[in-house]
């Protein structure tokens, strides 16, 4: 259909001689608005007791297209009892992905039932699902209206126009990567690590130690910078940061109030979700915290307007005195009247 020889002529070249940043047609406007909306949601992990031991905290706001809710339903999705996803994005998306993910670890575990999953790979297997998800989205929007495939469009290229292949490959290579963000927590013979999945790559946060996906992530990645996060902090003050992180993330749109948390040990190797009593515990101790802070705040607002109050009179004295010198400078004492050293007296009998 789109050799040289066909019937393709330069009204469907022109289709694609256009800047490849332009918008696509209106059918195809809406579903990438619902692929790539607003981001809504935060996930948390971070690394503690020397790298031993991860903590981990998300929202229970629920996303799939237009949809968006808060049930009691976990974004931490538990892969076995040494890995566990922490989901971002279209929870749609992330259920297809999910089970392109057991589709892809049952079919390495045929022959070997036991197989020890390395945190890297899994990770690497999600992305794979993401890719491999894009591709069809790009082959679906852009190539099936045009009779092509992605394999086809590949092998066909020679016998195409350069320039409609040329625009068409532009077009394929710049369509939106999907909206599903993923950090890979676990443990294996190597140690904790954290894995980040995000705009189709695969990024290691072990040497930070924390990490965070989702609307709210610059404050949660601020408050762990801020208070100067290593892998070496004990498990107590870490599960405190960690819970203060996602609570710090909810001033952005889309978070939700309810709290999720889970730990990852290495030794014994096991992952288990933190009870709603001590997620409570923490909901006070950080609420205390807040209102410490609040305190202080107050107290240096007060003090600083004394300080603002001294430095201004300081300067109004110094205005003063700088204005009554110039004014004494600027009007020169009267000169004194000089006297004779040897006045003559006044004549005797002089007129009257």
């Amino acid at each position: 259909m789109l050799e040289r020889s066909s019937i393709v002529n330069r009204e469907k070249i022109e289709l694609f001689d256009q800047d490849v940043t332009d918008s696509p047609p209106r059918r195809k406007i809406d579903r990438k608005r619902s692929m790539k909306g607003v981001p809504v949601t935060v996930c948390v992990a971070a690394l503690c007791n020397g790298g031993n031991t991860i903590l981990g905290a998300s929202d229970e706001m629920i996303t799939s297209g237009d949809i968006q809710f808060e049930p009691l339903l976990s974004k931490v999705w538990k892969v076995n009892n040494s890995i566990a996803l922490m989901v971002a994005g279209d929870v749609g998306l992330h259920a297809d992905l999910w089970a392109f993910l057991m589709e892809a670890m049952q079919s390495r575990r045929q022959g070997n039932a036991d197989q020890q999953w390395r945190v890297r790979d899994v990770a690497r297997m999600y992305l794979d699902a993401v890719t491999s998800m894009h591709a069809d989205r790009a082959e679906r929007d852009l190539l099936l209206p045009l009779g092509l495939t992605l394999s086809s469009f590949f092998s066909k290229q020679k016998e195409m126009l350069p320039e409609f292949a040329r625009l068409l490959a532009e077009r394929i290579q710049r369509y939106p990567m999907i909206d599903a963000s993923a950090i890979v927590v676990g443990t294996d013979n190597t140690g904790c690590h954290i894995y980040v999945v995000e705009d189709g790559e695969l990024t290691c946060k072990d040497a930070i130690g924390f990490a965070a996906i989702g609307a709210g992530f610059w404050h949660s990645n601020s408050h762990f910078m801020f208070a100067k996060h290593t892998k070496f902090e004990p498990g107590h003050r870490t599960a405190l940061r960690t819970y203060a992180a996602k609570k710090r993330a909810e001033v952005a749109p889309g978070i939700g109030k309810n709290t999720d948390m889970f730990s990852i040990s290495c030794t014994p190797v096991s992952y288990s979700p933190l009870p709603p009593s001590f997620i409570k515990s923490l909901e006070v101790l950080y609420d205390s915290y807040v209102a410490t802070i609040d305190n202080a705040a107050i107290v240096a607002d007060r003090q600083i307007e004394e300080l603002t109050e001294q430095l201004f009179a300081a300067e109004r004295a110094a205005k003063e005195a700088q204005t009554t010198a110039t004014a004494s400078v600027a009007q020169p004492p009267k000169p004194e009247r000089l006297v004779s050293p040897n006045p003559k007296p006044p004549k005797k009998g002089g007129k009257r």
